[in-house]
């Protein structure tokens, strides 16, 4: 994996966060906190596009879940390409009870 293959003005949008080891974008974000650029006369969520650039392609029927949780990291070694199930079960209530166990499936009654 290269840093060589970003376009420059990516790499001017990232900082380095030695301790997680994200890539924390400093530009443009959606209203939830994802990173995102045009690219090719359109919006893009960066961290597809730099997975992209730099691992391979996502297929349009999956999507990506950020394995360390942060919505702004674009860092490839953070990004799992995911079924939507798989991505909506390991959501932040997903983590909560544990990664491979849907909040759901804890409870034990009704309120």
């Amino acid at each position: 994996m290269s840093l060589a293959l970003l376009p420059e003005r990516f790499l001017n949008k990232i900082e380095f966060e030695p301790n997680s080891g994200c890539w924390l974008w400093i530009g443009a974000l959606t209203g939830n906190g994802y990173a995102k650029a045009t690219w090719e006369r359109r919006q893009r969520n960066v961290h597809r596009l730099v997975y992209e650039m730099l691992v391979g392609p996502i297929s349009s029927e999956l999507e990506t879940d950020h394995l360390c949780r942060t919505r702004c990291c674009v860092n490839p070694s953070h990004i799992e390409p995911v079924s939507k199930s798989t991505n909506q079960r390991r959501g932040l209530n997903g983590i909560l009870a544990g990664p491979d166990q849907h909040w759901e499936s804890r409870k034990t009654h009704c309120p």
